[in-house]
């Protein structure tokens, strides 16, 4: 509540990352329930007659059994329950967290449930998947917002630790990341470990603690590299990132359409 990024409507999944390179996390949240075809929405409905008659204790509770029994009635006859909700999209701008949902182009309302982050071009930018409930059930947004701000990646394998890493701890010139298994909502982040360094050509302090214990340094580093490293060794593989991808100006728009209805399909035999 302090950042001012509580208002997440209902959200499902939420993490932070650093999509300009800026070296301060933006906030993206995936939001929405269902959504049908039918008004009044019935997100009123829940909170006043399932959630707050709710038993205190775990117990039976017919007023409860009847809110829930109602509501999924109600879906079925089409109303939707918190639904069209775009998803949230939080840049930090002088000193706290502002709304930019609407111009990242990130604020699709196609019911939002899980999402992924990875560098799908090589550029050392994160890059966004998205799945939604609704269609298109999959989007993918290639990053075109970290302009000419610096980067470096790093990939780690264990040896005494785990192979993948799982649990070590990154501090990169005061900036502290972990490499982690299990990414928000049935989803996983790319492993390898993003840092923004804006202007900065390069990182003077890089400090890994291994699941192992083992505390392992390095600095400085080149930013626009991405860093092999292994788990005691201090010899890293250095590999160049790729040049900062740009779509051509003549990509067309895809224009929104979340109304639900029916269409014939079929199932091909691979």
């Amino acid at each position: 509540m302090q950042e001012g990024v509580e208002a997440g409507r209902w959200a499902w999944s939420a993490d932070a990352h650093d999509f300009d390179c800026d070296h301060a996390p933006e906030i993206f949240v995936t939001c929405g329930m269902l959504t049908n075809s039918v008004e009044p929405d019935l997100m009123s409905f829940f909170w006043r007659q399932v959630v707050a008659k709710s038993p205190i204790e775990a117990k039976p509770s017919v007023a409860y059994e009847n809110g829930w029994n109602a509501l999924n009635q109600f879906i079925r006859e089409g109303n939707s329950w918190n639904g069209h909700e775009p998803n949230v999209f939080f840049v930090r701008r002088d000193g706290r967290y502002r709304d930019y949902s609407g111009v990242s182009g990130l604020d699709v309302a196609d019911d939002g449930r899980a999402f992924a982050v990875t560098d799908l071009t090589g550029d050392g930018t994160l890059d966004l998947i998205l799945k939604s409930r609704l269609g298109p059930q999959v989007r993918v947004f290639a990053n075109q917002c970290a302009s000419e701000r610096n980067r470096i990646v790093f990939r780690l394998r264990g040896t005494k630790s785990n192979r993948d890493a799982v649990g070590a701890r990154v501090e990169v010139d005061g900036q502290v990341k972990w490499v982690s298994a299990g990414s928000g909502y049935l989803s996983q982040h790319t492993k390898k470990v993003h840092f923004g360094l804006d202007n900065r050509r390069r990182a003077e302090a890089v400090k890994i603690i291994w699941p192992s214990g083992l505390a392992q340094t390095a600095g400085p580093l080149d930013a626009g590299f991405e860093y092999d490293v292994e788990e005691g060794n201090r010899e890293l593989q250095k590999i160049p990132l790729q040049p900062r991808f740009v779509f051509p100006d003549n990509v067309l728009a895809i224009t929104p359409d979340n109304r639900p209805r029916g269409h014939a399909t079929w199932f091909l035999e691979p």
